[in-house]
């Protein structure tokens, strides 16, 4: 006995000097791994809790296949795991699968490859389908969309009554909406597939109350400044309009006292209009917590001050049209911005009244993204900022495959402290430095911003991005290459 009581000392003593302090790469959240380090929580990589050395980023063609996703950790951008196949497929078509453990890699199968890009092909790429049948073995009620994905609908009237995720392809169950319709709805106790609202207000009261995430609108409808404090997706069909009195349309912001849980906000499908900004962002109070605005398919137009002012947040434009808006089209300040196959056309003011152009990007912008997007006859006040993208931050801004043409005085932010990197672009100003440009002769731009047959913009994006559905909700891909800007011609 005695010496078994000995030989537990012993170990113990052993297991104590053996342990001589915390494990300097152990992790629960990102906060705790350096700037140049990423916290694999969950152990994809082998062991959990633990921090991975990686390394900081301007975009995810940066990056390793090991971590191919160039996100926002903290204050500064790494290259951190996929979470998606998009992420995989919009850096190189050839690794289009995000791996089990966080990493990108080729497909060898039809089900190795995302719904976004369905088929396998030979050479172990993940690209479009053409018809019904390349979906059957994902599922019976799937089907090939006209841009070549597989989902169950792509049109909001795929799903009668209700609404159709484009994010995902799928129907949204009628009990999770919220409806609005301003020819069939009433009043007061309202907001039910039978038994729509006739006012906006309501419905999204009626939403809260029911914590549903989905809100449905069909018509026209006159607002006053409706504050959105939580993940709400609103989506306009049959050409719906929201006008504001006087004021601004929707405006996310945590709750009084900050946020508790992450903000994600979409307005899709809505033509919007309002006397003041349409569309306002503040993610102060936030903390670790995500605040974003989602904007899809939307039109923002004729206003005498701004189309999105955003704080804080994460900003991220696609398939849209801002235009006319005196103040500008884009001011964002703090948080990070993209922008895909969108028109920005006659925005800001020279002289009174004037502030910016189309995007203007304050000094705390971490990182800003635009793709595929025209921008036409835009000014900045006084002619004295650039009047298709103003830039004041010293962090990476990127330009591909966009089209600047007709707008006044400088395009694009160009000086020393503030570049913007353009690439595989229009734009009318031949001193203009970067990669695969186009700086003479003619856009080719229709009056309507679309491409003539004959314009050199055609087949001429960046081969290594991906546009999906052009702004339009057209093939993003019609020829060897997709074309500048926010149409493709088809």
């Amino acid at each position: 006995m005695k010496f078994a009581k000995l030989l537990f000392l012993f170990v113990v003593t052993v297991g104590l000097v053996g342990c001589t302090g915390a494990n300097p790469r152990f992790c629960e959240v990102a906060s705790d791994c350096g700037v140049d380090q990423v916290c694999d929580s969950t152990g994809v990589k082998g062991t959990s809790n633990l921090c991975l050395d990686t390394t900081q980023c301007t975009s995810s063609q940066e990056c390793p296949d090991e971590f191919p996703s160039c996100s926002q950790l903290g204050e500064g951008l790494t290259c951190t795991f996929c979470t998606s196949d998009n992420q995989c497929a919009s850096r190189d078509p050839q690794k289009g699968v995000c791996n089990d453990d966080g990493s990108c890699g080729g497909c060898n199968t039809n089900l190795d490859c995302p719904s976004e890009q369905p088929i396998c092909s030979a050479s172990g790429s993940c690209g479009s389908c053409d018809q019904d049948s390349q979906c059957d073995e994902r599922g019976s009620d799937l089907k090939c969309t006209p841009i070549g994905t597989c989902a169950a609908c792509f049109e909001h009237s795929d799903c009668p009554g209700a609404i159709c995720d484009g994010q995902f392809g799928r129907c949204v169950d009628p009990n999770t909406i919220a409806f609005a319709d301003e020819a069939t709805g009433t009043g007061g106790n309202c907001g039910d597939q039978d038994n729509p609202c006739r006012d906006l207000d309501d419905t999204l009261s009626f939403a809260e109350a029911n914590a549903l995430k989905w809100v449905r609108v069909k018509g026209t409808f006159n607002v006053n400044s409706m504050v959105l404090r939580r993940t709400t997706n609103i989506v306009g069909v049959d050409n719906a309009r929201v006008n504001g009195n006087g004021a601004k349309l929707f405006s996310v912001v945590c709750p009084d006292g900050g946020c508790s849980e992450d903000i994600l906000v979409r307005i899709e499908g809505l033509r919007m209009d309002s006397d003041l900004d349409v569309l306002s962002c503040d993610g102060t109070g936030g903390g670790n917590w995500a605040v974003e605005l989602n904007i899809w398919d939307a039109e923002l137009i004729d206003t005498a001050e701004r189309g999105i002012a955003s704080t804080k947040c994460a900003l991220r434009v696609a398939r849209s049209s801002i235009q006319s808006k005196s103040r500008g089209g884009i001011d964002i300040r703090s948080g990070f911005l993209e922008v895909r196959n969108t028109v920005f056309r006659s925005n800001g003011l020279t002289g009174a009244g004037g502030l910016y152009g189309a995007i203007a990007i304050g000094d705390q912008v971490t990182f800003a993204k635009i793709e595929f997007s025209t921008f036409s006859s835009n000014v900045s006040f006084n002619n004295d900022k650039a009047a298709d993208i103003f830039s004041e931050t010293p962090n990476s801004v990127q330009v591909d495959s966009c089209i600047f043409d007709g707008s006044a005085a400088e395009q694009v932010t160009n000086n020393s402290q503030n570049r913007v990197s353009v690439a595989y672009s229009f734009i009318d100003d031949p001193n203009f430095e970067g990669d695969n440009n186009i700086t003479t002769g003619a856009s080719g731009l229709e009056g309507d911003l679309s491409l003539s047959s004959a314009s050199q913009c055609l087949d001429a994006a960046n081969p290594n991005l991906t546009r999906g559905a052009d702004r339009l909700r057209l093939p993003g891909l019609v020829g060897a290459s997709s074309d500048l800007g926010a149409f493709e011609r088809q």
